[in-house]
């Protein structure tokens, strides 16, 4: 080891015998200098993009979030011991790399955890199981988050199909399935379709026999029994928490739940007595908004923890009377698995086999990593580097839920248009209000080369919170 390094890492174990922050940043940077020198790591050192090929980015973009991930893990995993969890579920399909991250973890530290299992769910199979009504109280969860519903994506989201429930809405007002539903509390054509008698047999009868079969596939995953269980998943409301809660409700030996969730968005009132959730490096209920800035690019956590397989559409029963999830991948998200997504997870496996190599790993908790993580994550999301931002507009966030289709990172609209158009005193009013409607608008300030961008909108947020 040179003298400079030798005193660098003088001066960091001393800053860490000081602080909580520098203790999981030292870490952090054992980690990436021993990637650095890994022969099986050739993109450059993680955290710094700035000088790799684009299809190279990719890659060191999984090094820079990989941080996030496998301190999540350890956090799940030190919560199921503390707390004596009788079993940790990881929720389809970002939870397939938590999973694997929290064994390994335990493997590692020599260890017992709670068994981990996997649950092929999604927001869309268990919906429609955790309804009690087809109404505008039973509807209250999907409008608050989705408003704008037609015929066609109502019966989508709730996996109910075009007959007969078109031909009843139709009779009740409704042009077709591409006809919008206002708010289903003050609709008239809907409070008459959700009245219809034939309607609610019908809604009954599939909600029914949705219900039966994830009980039925749950019992097979051991998610029945006493003491609590934990729900392991990225975010960001913890909303299949809550239909897994209300859908198996009835059953009386139904469990309590403990949510571990990467980040969250908390919304009072959801979750029922004995039962609780919290964020990792984000919780709205801290009222921290220097946490809740990685919302701002919440996509590309859960692109890169993505698992590469199908999304769940339901469950059937096979030959040998198992219940099993039916997994569905559209063309494009195919595709993005195969390609950029590929390389990005190839890099985030690549820190964490590292990590859980690296000596002083083994011993820091994840509070401790917790500041420095957090740390990292605002960088990238806040200042991300020219070619974190170009490589972006590769990807893609499939949306299966509420709403469906591909959502791409490059601009839209006219930055040009709104700064010009009349009157071209409110250009920069505009041009701040176009930036919001953006997937990641650090991402595009970055790739539009304008310098002190990013700077300044960082600046006029810090301004607008600190007075707040």
């Amino acid at each position: 080891m040179s003298e400079s390094a030798t005193v660098r890492e003088a001066l960091l174990r001393e800053l860490a015998v000081r602080s909580v922050f520098w203790r999981g940043e030292r870490v952090l940077r054992a980690v990436d200098e021993a990637l650095e020198r890994s022969d099986n790591f050739r993109g450059g050192r993680s955290g710094n993009t700035e000088r790799h090929a684009p299809r190279e980015a990719h890659r060191a973009i999984g090094t820079v979030i990989a941080p996030a991930f496998a301190s999540f893990s350890l956090h799940a995993l030190e919560r199921a011991r503390e707390r004596g969890l009788r079993r940790m579920f990881f929720l389809a399909r970002e939870g397939e790399t938590f999973m694997r991250m929290y064994r390994r973890l335990a493997r590692v530290r020599s260890v017992d955890e709670p068994p981990a299992t996997y649950l092929a769910v999604n927001r869309r199979s268990l919906y429609l199981a955790s309804m009690e009504s087809f109404d505008a109280e039973g509807l209250a969860r999907l409008w608050a988050q989705y408003p704008a519903q037609t015929v066609g994506t109502l019966l989508r989201n709730l996996s109910l199909p075009e007959a007969p429930f078109v031909p009843l809405a139709m009779e009740a007002g409704f042009e077709g399935v591409e006809s919008a539903i206002g708010d289903p509390a003050h609709d008239d054509r809907f409070a008459r379709f959700a009245a219809d008698a034939r309607v609610r047999e019908a809604f009954l009868a599939r909600r029914d026999e949705a219900r039966r079969s994830l009980v039925r596939y749950l019992r097979q995953r051991g998610y029945f029994g006493e003491g609590t269980v934990g729900i392991v998943d990225v975010g960001w409301t913890g909303s299949m928490q809550t239909s897994l809660a209300l859908a198996t409700r009835h059953e009386p030996d139904r469990p309590a739940l403990d949510g571990m969730y990467l980040a969250l968005t908390y919304r009072p009132g959801s979750d029922p007595p004995g039962s609780q959730r919290c964020g990792y490096l984000c919780d709205t209920r801290s009222g921290d908004w220097m946490q809740e800035c990685i919302l701002r690019c919440n996509s590309v956590f859960e692109m890169l923890a993505t698992a590469p397989h199908g999304s769940a559409a339901g469950f059937r029963e096979d030959s040998s009377g198992r219940v099993r999830p039916i997994v569905r991948s559209g063309v494009d998200e195919a595709d993005l698995l195969r390609g950029p997504f590929r390389r990005a997870r190839a890099g985030v496996w690549a820190w964490f086999e590292v990590f859980v190599r690296e000596p002083g790993a083994r011993a820091v908790t994840a509070a401790e990593l917790r500041p420095a993580v957090l740390d990292r994550m605002r960088r990238f999301v806040l200042y991300p580097t020219r070619a974190e931002a170009l490589a972006f507009l590769d990807y893609a966030h499939e949306e299966n839920f509420g709403v469906y289709g591909s959502s791409r990172f490059a601009f839209q609209g006219s930055a040009w248009r709104a700064l010009c158009e009349w009157p071209w005193w409110h250009g920069p009013r505009r041009l701040a209000g176009l930036l919001r409607t953006q997937r990641w608008a650090e991402g595009a300030l970055k790739r539009s080369g304008v310098p002190m961008a990013n700077f300044a909108l960082d600046l006029l947020d810090t301004r607008y919170h600190t007075r707040a």
